[in-house]
């Protein structure tokens, strides 16, 4: 198994010896000046490492973005509106059965991309590009200063040494995919100038896909269970239903999008209110105008009197609510909850705003946390909470590596490949331990039980 796992990955790391590669560096234009590569070839320090760090704000690249095609990680933009593009643009293509002219769309599978990397084309690329030899041969020295090992039921198999592919997690990975990214834009960048191609308009005077993976994996831990807060013993991951929903209610355009972001009103109902101005347009029985989290609308049993507008509490006057009148017509607590509420002279014109987060501006974020605490009220738990948020808070404010905070969730869940876990997954022939032989092998027993592992 150890031997088939290292083939595999021997082969996956492998170069392919890419024919090409002039063709593919003619489409794109040298950008690096003599200037840049006097500034690349300085002596590093201290100051430059630091100023450069400050300048990578957490989703953008440092320095200015300069390629008049991009469409991500722009000021103003969201990166869900490229979703949004794609089918409008699918959609267009789909509806539209008259005229002599087809049309098809291209899907491009990027799948392990990274690990495909060809080293001869990415330090061609950047010495085409203008970059100085010394410059390339620093970089390429941090590239392929890797070696790989399988470790299998905790056999270290034999040494892989990588002559093509990029690492994962490392900072300088994602700028080197880059410089491959510029090869394939310039080729289509090349291929619409010799008329082979060209880009579709779904309008007058108007202006990437996902991954389906057929891989067979253990699945640990239920996904409700990974979707959960953090602080509760989830791991905080995104359930793509309610963040979908989330994010198609702060989408505002789109024709064929209309009927998946019209199914998004009931999270914009769920947590808009009334903020109170005049109060001519609000009315009390009806409308979400209470400054209370949880009861926003008026329970208070107080009969119909029209107009049934919030204004008619309102001292036009002095812009101070009536108090003897909603002390009369509300229950106490609700009477309180409603002279709380601040008053202007100026009595503005009533606004609706967004109540799930402070500044009344809706957000994604705040909509998935709406969407994610409804469910969780509404599925069964414990009836004293705290203790538990007492002890995963713990874990995950522990000064320690991520992967040890990592694995105590894991422990913790009973997700962790104990033989235990694998011979009830029918993975294995035996759940007894591999090292004392004679117990079973669970989470306790690897963590306490075991007389062996005590011993060293």
């Amino acid at each position: 198994m150890g031997s088939l796992a290292s083939t595999y990955f021997s082969n996956l790391f492998a170069t392919l010896n890419p024919d090409g590669v002039n063709e593919i560096l003619s489409s794109i234009p040298p950008t690096v000046t003599d200037e840049m590569n006097m500034s690349l070839n300085k002596p590093f320090v201290a100051e430059e490492v630091q100023r450069a760090l400050n300048q990578m704000a957490p989703l953008t690249a440092p320095g200015p973005d300069v390629s008049d095609s991009q469409n991500a990680f722009l000021s103003g933009r969201l990166i869900t509106d490229n979703v949004l593009v794609a089918f409008e643009t699918l959609h267009y293509l789909k509806c539209k059965t008259q005229g002599k002219t087809g049309y098809m769309a291209l899907k491009l599978d990027m799948s392990k991309a990274y690990d495909r990397v060809e080293w001869e084309f990415l330090e061609r690329a950047m010495l085409h590009l203008g970059s100085s030899g010394r410059f390339v041969a620093t970089i390429m020295s941090c590239v392929k200063s890797i070696s790989y090992s399988v470790l299998l039921n905790g056999v270290l198999g034999s040494t892989i040494k990588p002559s093509r592919g990029l690492r994962q997690g490392d900072p300088l990975s994602p700028y080197l995919f880059l410089v491959c990214a510029m090869g394939l834009q310039g080729l289509l960048h090349k291929a619409e100038y010799e008329g082979l191609i060209r880009g579709v308009s779904i309008c007058r005077n108007g202006p990437h896909w996902g991954y389906s993976g057929d891989g067979r994996k253990v699945h640990w831990v239920k996904w409700e269970r990974l979707c959960q807060a953090k602080e509760v013993g989830g791991m905080g991951f995104k359930e793509i239903e309610k963040f979908n929903k989330a994010l198609l209610a702060k989408s505002t355009n789109g024709s064929y999008a209309c009927k998946s972001i019209l199914s998004a009103r009931d999270v914009v109902r769920k947590g808009m209110v009334w903020r109170i101005g005049d109060g001519k347009m609000v009315s009390i029985k009806e409308d979400k105008w209470l400054p209370d989290k949880v009861y926003r609308t008026v329970s208070s049993p107080i009969p119909f009197i029209p107009p049934d507008e919030v204004s008619m509490l309102i001292d036009t006057e002095t812009g101070a609510w009536k108090e003897e009148e909603v002390r009369h017509m509300f229950l106490p607590h609700e009477a309180k909850n409603i002279s709380s509420i601040p008053q202007s002279t100026r009595l503005p014109q009533d606004s609706i705003i967004w109540s799930k987060n402070p500044s009344g501006v809706f957000s994604t974020q705040s909509a998935y946390q709406l969407l994610a605490s409804d469910a969780s009220a509404s599925s069964p738990g414990s009836s004293n909470p705290n203790p538990q948020r007492l002890l995963w808070r713990g874990v995950w404010t522990l000064r320690t590596p991520n992967r040890v905070k990592h694995f105590i969730w894991r422990a913790c869940n009973n997700s962790l490949p104990t033989m235990d876990n694998l011979f009830r997954r029918q993975i294995v022939a035996s759940d007894r331990c591999n090292i004392c032989k004679t117990h079973p092998e669970d989470i306790l027993h690897v963590a306490w039980g075991c007389t062996e592992v005590a011993n060293l």
